[in-house]
């Protein structure tokens, strides 16, 4: 029988240290309720941390490592009042209540209104289930692995285009445009952790592949490796980091595409700048200098399909794009508006070069009434810096290439 009695539901069914998860999505995480006096009650999140999360799981009947412990009211506040703070739990303690802790007689326990503590216990898995975590999507996240009915991290050491393909494929997402990511999502706090994994990318299913055995978490610091799968992906004869310019005036520019496993994508513009573009435009066989990032599908109108690149950040020395440092995962967070482009320097014919009249001018990129000016001196066309530009020169030019003034 249950009753509510000065905000506190008291519950005859309930023995002193019975605890439960209240609040969550699931069975096995939710806001941490202890029964005091016939009494459910809450645990205040001070000195709350994983030690106490485990003694909580295990006392559950689920995995005794790996628990998150969460603060802050995570799960919400509860009705009930708080009943314990400042626990002090060890691993080998069996159940809450017998752990070192400031347990009070009175539903006035002095606590936080936004201070309950919560839990995230790990059940026992089946081997070679694969889940996502710490996303707020369910097509991206850190990858987690199930070995020996016990959830590991897989490191990212050799995490690669083949491993996130394989992995992709088996979570039922296309293999294809399947996007391995680093130091992206929120570090797991598992206790195993699998390294060298090793894709052909062709198996069905990641054991399939060969890996290291579950070994006490070797991870480096924020090294858990994260993917970002695709629903559905057009498969395209390209090779991985392979680039092309869609939608301009002319091969030398254009929307950024780039490959990833197999499936054209485009790149979000976020940092975009003329660095990188330099580097497509190099990877293109255009000139190394004089590239320029375009940012926003204003220039070359928005792509189709997935975003595969973001935050790209070259230093030009590269010699493709996809050897830039990348933050992938803020893919998920970008939209075909924000689509990069390029406009490379394009290689001029000896007769473009050399076959001009010292004082003239023309509008660079084959444009006809916006561009870069260029002029002709000693029979070669140059550019004008454009410090001291202004609008009384702009004019100049429109009236010599016979354009209004106005």
């Amino acid at each position: 029988m249950t009753l509510q009695v000065n905000n506190a539901t008291v519950d005859t069914s309930c023995t002193t240290g019975d605890v439960r998860l209240v609040g969550g999505p699931n069975e096995y995480e939710g806001r941490v309720e202890i029964c005091y006096n016939q009494m459910w009650g809450t645990i205040c999140d001070y000195d709350w941390d994983s030690t106490d999360a485990n003694v909580v799981c295990k006392q559950l009947g689920y995995q005794t490592i790996g628990s998150v412990s969460l603060r802050g009211s995570y799960y919400g506040r509860g009705q009930g009042p708080f009943v314990m703070r400042r626990l002090s739990c060890s691993s080998s303690d069996s159940s809450l209540i017998a752990c070192n802790q400031n347990f009070r007689n009175s539903i006035a326990l002095s606590c936080g209104t936004t201070s309950a503590a919560s839990v995230v216990c790990l059940g026992f898995c089946n081997d070679g289930d694969i889940r996502l975590r710490g996303s707020s999507v369910t097509y991206a996240g850190r990858v987690e692995l199930c070995v020996e009915r016990t959830w590991t991290t897989l490191c990212d050491q050799t995490w690669d285009f083949n491993d996130a393909a394989v992995t992709c494929r088996q979570l039922g997402y296309s293999s294809y445009g399947a996007i391995p990511t680093y130091n992206c999502y929120t570090e797991g706090q598992l206790s195993f952790g699998i390294t060298n994994l090793n894709c052909t990318g062709s198996e069905g299913h990641i054991f399939n592949c060969t890996h290291s055995k579950p070994v006490l978490h070797n991870c480096l610091s924020h090294n858990d490796a994260g993917l970002i799968c695709q629903a559905s992906v057009q498969q395209s004869n390209c090779t991985d980091g392979e680039v092309r310019l869609v939608n301009g005036s002319g091969p030398h520019e254009g929307r950024v595409e780039v490959c990833i496993n197999e499936a054209w994508g485009t790149v979000c513009s976020n940092g975009w700048t003329n660095t990188d573009a330099n580097v497509v435009c190099k990877q293109l066989g255009y000139l190394l200098m004089g590239g320029r990032a375009r940012s926003g599908s204003d220039h070359f109108g928005p792509g189709v399909g997935p975003i595969l690149m973001a935050s790209v950040d070259c230093t030009g020395n590269e010699e493709s794009l996809i050897e830039c440092r990348t933050r992938s995962c803020d893919v998920t967070t970008c939209s075909h508006y924000n689509d990069a482009g390029v406009t490379c320097e394009r290689n001029y014919t000896d007769s473009e070069i050399r076959l001009c009249t010292d004082g003239e001018i023309r509008l660079g990129d084959d444009a006809v009434l916006k561009g870069r000016v260029e002029v002709c001196i000693n029979n070669t066309w140059t550019t004008i810096c454009a410090s001291y530009w202004t609008d009384k020169e702009a004019t100049v030019i429109c009236s010599q290439l016979g354009y209004s003034r106005y």
